[in-house]
């Protein structure tokens, strides 16, 4: 950027305003794609745009101009950061963290600066030094995306990537489609009878009457989908295979995994679905089913529940807690929306699972359903409720409508598949609520294991053992079967494990 320029034209504005978006996206770099951004970026620049053109209309100084409006950008973007991180804080008995007070410390913050403004003589080096300023702002978070995401795509997180051999001699017409359905947060039926006060007994049932085993003792390994999907796709303890301990390389090893390299070495197709959370989307299968590519759903649908965390990080914060005429149709946007495009994201998931068995094989199908998992916006019968209910009723109803809809999938799989398929049905957690009645491990674990696949099956078999199985039964492997344990994270720290015993009566191994 020459040095005239710089002078005289305030960059700055852009830097400035689009440091907040970036720095959050880094923020959830390991949950979002940086696509999940693009409309905020695009709505932050209109909005900036449209002061600079009414500032400069009354100050008639492209400088000036410049100035107040990085300066107003900054305070109201930064809002809603200063308010979460003050509101509980209490000065000689006072709670400070009012917007009443925020509000006024914001707007003698902009004044001062509106005065600063007024004695400064040499305008241009001001300019330079706040675009200099801003540029570093914006180089920050720039730098740790393309850090993040070069590491998310490329690095070698396994620390023994070998898996047994495979002999490719078989005729591939004659391989078991293998469809891998996880309903989040799906938990085992003597918990959903405790805790939920629901008997799970009929849906079982229906599974037994078409052919499933059900591992009635089964615990997953992990208490946290990252780190439980991570695990049973690499056939391993996580303690065994990653030692970096962090989200990044747990999201990768997740994605380019032990079972997809083994399946697709012999010539298995890999169809997947996008579900919104990162750490489960396999955007680089052969078949990739998107809501947002699919329905263009950034542009027509309301506002995301990240543009929903956002705008509370911003000065919109005070239009959410304070009561106004406009507050009910404000909460409506950052509430409701996020639920409604939540819920449009699942159904456009179970709608498009009915043109998957279509799909010429041998494939591996692997489908993750944010379901029954909170927020509890299903009914029974799959209406939206843009109030989420209480965790008790509302994963009860979310529990009985994707009961029906994987009956219905398992039957479609069935009815048209030329040669019996493999089906496995398993929680990769227990409930969210249950983490301090079960140690939230307990899961549903049911397996369609055809040609007397399921001899191999027992009652506590646990998801690291599950692909260990599928490829000793139909590929001719011989993996050992490893202990089968539990583990909880501590607090927030996914890598921080206690074991969680299985306490259910009558379970041998």
């Amino acid at each position: 950027m020459g040095k005239g320029i710089n002078d005289r034209f305030p960059f700055h504005i852009i830097f400035i305003s689009l440091f907040p978006i970036l720095a959050f996206y880094a923020h959830n770099l390991t949950e979002i794609q940086f696509l999940a951004s693009f409309r905020l970026i695009f709505i932050i620049l209109v909005a900036m745009f449209v002061l600079f053109g009414f500032v400069w209309l009354l100050l008639r100084d492209i400088r000036k101009t410049g100035y107040v409006v990085s300066l107003f950008m900054l305070l109201f973007l930064s809002y809603g950061h200063v308010y979460g991180f003050i509101k509980e804080v209490t000065v000689f008995g006072y709670l400070i963290g009012r917007h009443r007070f925020l509000i006024v410390v914001y707007f003698v913050f902009f004044i001062i600066g509106m005065r600063w403004l007024k004695n400064q003589q040499d305008l241009a080096k001001l300019t330079r030094n706040i675009n200099c300023f801003g540029f570093i702002l914006f180089l920050i978070p720039i730098l740790q995306i393309i850090y993040l995401e070069f590491r998310f795509r490329t690095s070698n997180v396994l620390s023994n990537p070998s898996y047994d051999t495979i002999s490719v001699d078989q005729n591939i017409a004659d391989y078991h489609d293998i469809y891998y359905i996880i309903p989040d947060s799906y938990t085992r039926d003597d918990t959903m009878l405790s805790f939920y006060e629901y008997d799970n007994t009929p849906f079982l049932d229906a599974l037994k009457e078409r052919g499933f085993y059900i591992a009635r003792c089964s615990q997953s390994n992990y208490s946290y989908t990252d780190v439980a999907m991570a695990s049973s796709y690499n056939l391993n303890y996580i303690q065994e295979i990653y030692f970096a301990k962090d989200s990044i390389g747990l999201a990768k090893l997740g994605r380019d995994n032990l079972v997809r390299a083994i399946l697709t070495n012999v010539g298995y197709k890999i169809v997947a679905f996008d579900n919104g959370y990162r750490p489960t989307q396999w955007y680089d299968a052969d078949v990739y089913y998107s809501y947002r590519t699919d329905t263009g759903g950034y542009i027509s649908r309301g506002l995301t529940e990240f543009e929903s965390m956002f705008l509370k990080t911003t000065a919109g914060r005070i239009l959410l807690d304070i009561d106004s005429v406009a507050r009910k149709d404000i909460i409506k946007i950052a509430k409701n929306d996020p639920m409604r495009d939540r819920y449009e994201y699942i159904k456009y998931t179970l709608d498009k699972l009915t043109t998957v068995p279509s799909i010429m094989g041998p494939k591996f199908v692997y489908i993750h359903i944010q379901l029954p998992h909170a927020p509890y916006i299903f009914s029974q019968s799959g209406d939206f409720i843009p109030e989420p209910q209480p965790h008790i009723p509302g994963y009860r109803d979310q529990v009985i409508f994707i009961n029906d809809q994987i009956l219905k999938f398992v039957d479609k799989i069935l009815s048209v598949s030329e040669r019996e398929p493999i089906i496995i049905i398993q929680g990769d957690h227990g409930g969210q609520e249950t983490k301090g009645f079960s140690g939230g491990v307990h899961i549903l674990n049911a397996y369609y294991l055809p040609d007397g696949g399921d001899v191999g099956l027992y009652s506590t078999i646990s998801p690291v053992n599950t692909f260990r199985l599928i490829f000793n039964t139909y590929f001719g492997t011989n993996y050992e079967y490893l202990p089968d344990i539990s583990y909880r994270s501590i607090g927030e720290d996914l890598f921080n494990f206690e074991v969680i015993a299985n306490t259910r009566t009558d379970c041998s191994p």
